[in-house]
């Protein structure tokens, strides 16, 4: 003959119950009794139960109201989606059970598999990362203005040493014409002395003509 409904029902919420007192013991060393277990405990109870975001809806129902798809699925999801923790660390929202802290987590103990405590420490590391961002990223705006501030004074100096370069051109040019003339007339001034020398030894040599030879 089968087990009724209720039968099978009181089998589930056994079970569920012993898992949970199983998981307690092995993540606090709180010895609770199977019967004694709660979904929704007090703080004087010593646990709490911490539960991923979506999952909530497993400690909405006490354990002595529970479907058995119900009980099925919390002895599934403990350990991976719903774990026991110190009351001490649930932040208070006004009921006993599950709400992951935003206190800043403590690095998990060696050989620690919660998920609870690796995720408060990595929204603590995500607040971390999200803080030197915003110091990055102002950093990056400081340095952006003051490359503007750089490139403005480059184009600045450019413009002055364009100007500059253009006045050394056009030095060079009137030197360069005023050196030729200086030249051409250091040419004239050769040749106009080098005609009066030519001239006065003509003169000297029309006063003075040679004198015959003796025999």
């Amino acid at each position: 003959m089968g087990l009724t409904s209720n039968q099978r029902r009181a089998q589930a919420r056994q079970r569920c119950r012993e898992a949970l007192a199983a998981h307690i013991y092995e993540r606090l060393r709180l010895s609770i009794p199977p019967q004694c277990v709660r979904l929704q405990p007090s703080v004087e109870d010593g646990y709490a139960w911490s539960v991923l975001p979506g999952k909530e809806y497993l400690l909405d129902t006490n354990l002595g109201n529970g479907t058995v798809g119900r009980y099925q699925d919390i002895v599934q999801q403990l350990g991976s989606s719903l774990e026991a923790a110190t009351p001490q660390r649930q932040q208070p929202k006004g009921t006993d059970h599950d709400t992951i802290s935003r206190e800043e987590p403590k690095p998990p103990e060696p050989g620690s598999a919660s998920f609870t405590e690796m995720i408060r420490l990595l929204e603590h590391e995500k607040k971390v990362l999200a803080v030197d961002l915003e110091s990055a990223r102002a950093q990056s705006e400081d340095l952006l203005c003051k490359d503007r501030e750089w490139q403005e004074k480059t184009c600045c100096l450019q413009e002055e040493l364009q100007g500059c370069q253009s006045s050394i051109d056009q030095l060079e040019r009137e030197l360069e014409r005023g050196s030729r003339g200086i030249i051409a007339a250091i040419t004239a001034l050769q040749s106009s002395q080098s005609s009066k020398e030519d001239k006065i030894s003509l003169q000297m040599d029309e006063k003075h003509p040679d004198t015959p030879s003796c025999r």
